[in-house]
């Protein structure tokens, strides 16, 4: 499931970051998002969190990867940008999310005197999103969405539709259906 998650986050960042006239607050929060969602699937995969001290190596599956050694991609190394050309910043494991990892934006300015709690600072642990209200009110547009919420879609039903052949595939044959004669009614 999280694997699943994950491709779903990295169709919908890659599409709506590739639009012109997206929020830089919106698409921080994807990238956030993407960074989360790997670390996610690299638990899935190793058992543990990457490291907090080599987390991006691990992600990206560069040379210095120590834990990764089927040099698994989780992440694109231009998916730690924000829309700022900064890196994101890591906590592992997070102050907040304890049980994975805290990953932040420092914002329009660059700064944060509160390791991610900034007014400009975006985040992945506050749902309330009060960075929204400091950025511009542009939001996305449904021309915007729309194509990403129908590669969802459609990922979500090639899923399902794969899930279903594979139980299908594993069922054993019915015993008394298969090669047997007709029964005559004499």
């Amino acid at each position: 499931m999280h694997v699943l998650r994950f491709i779903a986050a990295i169709v919908a960042a890659s599409s709506l970051a590739a639009q012109a006239h997206i929020a830089p607050h919106i698409d921080a929060e994807m990238k956030i998002q993407m960074v989360t969602s790997a670390c996610s699937a690299f638990e899935s995969f190793y058992g543990v969190l990457p490291p907090q001290t080599n987390w991006f190596a691990e992600l990206t599956a560069s040379t210095n990867a120590l834990l990764n050694q089927k040099k698994i991609v989780f992440l694109n190394a231009k998916d730690i940008k924000d829309p700022w050309g900064r890196d994101l910043a890591c906590r592992i494991p997070g102050t907040h999310n304890t049980a994975s990892a805290d990953v932040y934006s420092l914002g329009r300015d660059g700064r944060s005197s509160s390791a991610g709690n900034d007014p400009d600072d975006i985040n992945n642990w506050n749902s309330r999103r009060p960075w929204s209200q400091y950025y511009s009110g542009i939001h996305p547009t449904f021309r915007q969405v729309a194509p990403v919420v129908g590669v969802v879609v459609l990922l979500l039903m090639l899923y399902g539709l794969f899930r279903n052949r594979m139980k299908t595939e594993k069922a054993p044959p019915n015993a008394g259906s298969a090669g047997a004669p007709p029964a005559s009614g004499s």
